[in-house]
């Protein structure tokens, strides 16, 4: 029987309703922002207006589009899509990397082919999670140690601003949280918080705050849904990420911009009216119809907003709220159409959670499209959400093997759960 504690769990954290909640808490968050004195002086001296009734109308209309795909995602017969999914990850790869790096030629396909094989190895290992897991932590560290080689980003804003859009900091972010949410959902206690803890330092140092929350979080949703931590132990994540959003953010903005003058407990109304401001400059831009048609969405640097929309004349990292690269292309249609693909992506994930591993993967996708609430859809997201699903499609009909501690030993067993 289930009880009524993990029937919220599970609904709270079904893809439409976790989802819908955090973009209403975003758009409350930025609203707010304008409310406060000491965030609404820095906002209007910026911008100079609020957003628009039409910004936050638009946002819900991409939150529903969403909320209703989810549904239609789960009902989608994906049986022999797994052929199609490797190919299609080694060209979008392939693309992002030339978008970035044109001048390497064909060295970038040897790197997307290896990133893709790989995957495939990975996946043919999945009664292995140990193996997994080692791979993962491997190359979390040694990308890591590479964003070290040039400076430790979170003391020093020259290094950080290097490593803002590297490939290192991409394959960290994803083999981090992938790491960090196997633990928790295959190892004991003890192991998981070390490991946990160990990926949450090497992303604080590496300069970004959502590293360390997606590593945090995503590794809460699994144990959650897993039923391996308590709901009382979500209290200690919500003091870990809020140290995160108001401390370490605070400390990144002051060696950012030399002086800052909001109070650390703002800074997440500050940063929420920030984004959500910047998709109010690209909605009075783009609507009805956009006016980028695609270079907002293949722009890997996400510095195609700050000139195009804001006119910046050095380009810098802006964000846009999950739907602002559909809109500054193609106006509501590309709202809707990220709402839909963001929807049926996860709604595919949520059907295939049938085991073990793919509520690991699950809970991954899922943190990672709450952070891009605020980041907005780019090419190297899609990237890792592609990459989730294929290894979800090939764990679908396979037993995953559990690591337990049994008296002090790591034992295994094949569970189908």
């Amino acid at each position: 029987m289930i009880s009524t504690e993990n029937f919220q769990v599970e609904k709270l954290l079904s893809p439409e309703i976790a989802l819908s909640l955090v973009y209403l808490v975003f758009l409350l968050s930025g609203f707010l922002g304008f409310r406060f004195s000491s965030t609404r002086h820095f906002l209007i001296g910026s911008f100079s207006n609020e957003p628009a009734i039409l910004t936050y109308l638009l946002s819900l209309l991409g939150i529903g589009v969403l909320f209703v795909s989810v549904k239609f995602g789960r009902d989608l017969a994906i049986d022999n899509l797994k052929p199609f999914v490797l190919p299609a990850l080694f060209l979008i790869t392939s693309v992002t990397l030339f978008l970035n790096f044109p001048s390497f030629g064909p060295l970038l396909l040897i790197l997307s082919g290896g990133f893709t094989v790989l995957l495939w190895y990975v996946s043919s290992r999945l009664d292995d999670i140990g193996v997994i897991i080692l791979i993962s932590m491997s190359m979390a560290v040694v990308s890591s140690m590479t964003i070290f080689v040039t400076g430790i980003p979170i003391l020093d804003v020259a290094s950080r601003n290097v490593v803002a859009a590297t490939p290192a900091r991409a394959i960290f972010h994803g083999f981090a949280v992938l790491s960090a949410t196997f633990l928790v959902g295959f190892y004991d206690k003890d192991r998981a918080i070390l490991g946990v803890g160990f990926l949450t330092v090497l992303a604080i140092l590496s300069g970004f705050k959502s590293d360390a929350i997606a590593i945090i979080v995503s590794a809460c949703v699994a144990g959650l849904l897993l039923k391996r931590i308590s709901i009382k132990a979500v209290a200690a994540v919500f003091v870990s990420v809020l140290f995160i959003l108001t401390a370490i953010s605070t400390h990144i903005a002051n060696i950012s911009y030399s002086s800052w003058k909001i109070p650390p407990l703002l800074y997440m109304f500050y940063r929420s009216g920030f984004t959500l401001t910047v998709f109010d400059k690209v909605v009075k831009l783009s609507f009805p119809f956009g006016f980028l048609y695609g270079r907002a969405w293949l722009d890997p640097s996400q510095m195609m907003v700050s000139t195009a929309v804001l006119n910046y004349k050095t380009p810098h990292i802006i964000t846009s709220t999950l739907f602002g690269p559909g809109m500054v292309d193609f106006g509501v249609l590309g709202v809707i159409l990220t709402g839909m693909v963001v929807g049926l992506f996860l709604g595919v994930l949520d059907k295939l959670r049938k085991n073990r591993l793919n509520t690991c993967l699950y809970s991954i996708a899922l943190v990672h499209v709450m952070l891009l609430i605020e980041v907005g859809l780019q090419l190297t997201s899609v990237i890792f959400l592609i990459a989730l699903l294929y290894l979800a499609l090939g764990s679908d009909a396979e037993p995953i093997l559990d690591v337990v501690s049994v008296a002090g030993e790591n034992k295994a067993k094949v569970v189908a759960s």
